[in-house]
């Protein structure tokens, strides 16, 4: 059976049995009174229309919020109580449960079901696997069928982005989002084509405020990225206790992107107390899991004697652990321990193959250190040519001293063809970061930045 008739087929099912299709998922809300690590207990005032099988949403009120605790499904029905399982998540006497009494289905949920969406009655469909074309089909006839069904303008935008059409996109999840305020996977959606999207459609102030919604209504992907936001001041003003407060909850939850942020908060004291030993023990948890960047901040630690002693031994293996595993950043760490002898003794040839390795992935720091390699003759024969190869790809990567070089030897013709508007642009772009040799070079050209 090929991918798309197995949806086609639930599709015809439905029909068969005279399954309403499109219509609103009915829920019932009722409260744990007893759980064990792997049941609970419901007690409902109805239990009328409740089955067997039907999914189990369990939720708690945090700070004013509510957030998904854990999902299950019932197992029995006796009287006024339900008894579920917990098959996700941890739950505590005294949660609401919310028992879905319908799963209904409609040829858009089959097709184009979001992954983790609340409201989904299908299971999610990742977008390398959604067939565009047809999703968008069935879902534009769903949301015609049934114009007050937010869940079909959701999935609709989804289609729409894996059509690669994030304008058509956007609009319709502002749909959606007009019909139904409280949709976290289609706050986090719009926010990140918002975030991440075409040049044009990036609007760093609507995402940031869209990822706070999300976030509120305890959509745990949007943690880390809101939290992220929050840290770097995108879209509004640096808030290190808010980053702090969302890293931690992502963190808890096992990511390891957010337990290595949650570390460097720790280590620098952004939003919380200072504390090395809790900094470590973040990137040991996030390392532990293959995270990189966690393995390279580690390698800091024990270059540097934070929260541990010196070690250089200790720092070279965990900084090659990070490079190994592709770590730009680390690769170029572990580049200049080698090229000036850190840590090592000295070996050009193996410094220069991490480096250029980084470089591959286009950090640009690795780039611009080999431009200055080139033009100064270090590990190399001099080459102006190659020189102005690495510093035009780092200033068009946004590197500030490599738009710096690069302009100089645009404007001088080395190892480039002489072009002095181009060099006056980079020399611009570097001196609004208030590069000072860049604002100084305009000063003496006469001209303003």
């Amino acid at each position: 059976m090929t991918r798309n008739s197995l949806p086609r087929l639930l599709l015809a099912l439905c029909v068969a049995f005279g399954l309403a299709l499109g219509a609103d998922a009915i829920e019932r809300k009722g409260n744990v009174v007893a759980s064990q690590p792997d049941r609970a207990t419901i007690e409902f005032s109805d239990t009328n229309g409740i089955q067997e099988g039907d999914t189990v949403r369990f939720v708690t009120e945090v700070a004013g919020r509510t957030l998904d605790a854990g999902r299950g499904s019932v197992v029995s029905i006796s009287g006024g109580s339900v008894e579920a399982s917990v098959d996700t998540g941890r739950v505590n006497l005294g949660m609401s449960a919310l028992v879905t009494l319908k799963a209904v289905l409609n040829e858009c949920d089959a097709l184009a079901s979001i992954p983790g969406d609340l409201f989904a009655v299908s299971d999610g469909v990742s977008l390398e696997e959604l067939d565009a074309l047809t999703a968008i089909k069935a879902c534009r006839a769903a949301t015609k069928e049934f114009p007050e069904e937010a869940r079909f303008q959701a999935q609709l935008a989804y289609s729409y982005l894996a059509a690669e059409q994030p304008a058509r996109a956007v609009l319709t999840f502002e749909r959606a989002l007009a019909l139904r305020s409280d949709y976290p996977s289609a706050l986090h959606s719009l926010a990140s084509i918002y975030r991440f999207g075409p040049e044009e459609l990036q609007n760093h102030k609507e995402a940031r405020k869209r990822f706070a919604a999300a976030a509120d209504l305890g959509h745990l992907p949007t943690y880390p990225i809101y939290a992220t936001m929050c840290r770097e001041g995108l879209g509004g003003e640096v808030d290190y206790d808010a980053a702090a407060k969302w890293f931690e909850l992502a963190a808890e939850e096992d990511d390891p992107y957010s337990q290595n942020a949650f570390g460097e908060c720790y280590e620098n004291g952004w939003g919380v107390e200072r504390n090395p030993s809790m900094a470590l023990l973040w990137y040991r948890s996030a390392a532990e899991q293959g995270f990189s960047s966690a393995m390279r901040n580690i390698g800091r630690a024990f270059k540097n004697g934070m929260g541990v002693s010196e070690n250089p031994d200790t720092a070279v293996d965990w900084f090659k652990r990070a490079a190994e595993a592709g770590d730009p950043e680390a690769q170029y760490e572990l580049a200049l321990v080698y090229i000036a002898g850190v840590l090592v003794k000295p070996n050009m040839s193996e410094g220069i193959k991490w480096l250029e390795m980084s470089a591959e992935s286009d950090f640009a720091k690795s780039i611009a250190k080999l431009g200055l390699m080139h033009l100064e003759g270090e590990g190399f024969k001099r080459d102006y040519d190659v020189a102005a190869h690495y510093f035009g790809r780092g200033a068009e990567l946004g590197h500030t001293a490599s738009q710096y070089n690069y302009a100089v030897l645009l404007e001088r013709g080395s190892g480039v063809e002489r072009d002095r508007d181009l060099a006056i642009d980079f020399y611009r772009k570097a001196a609004r970061k208030e590069h000072k040799p860049s604002q100084e070079r305009l000063t003496r050209l006469k001209l303003d930045w």
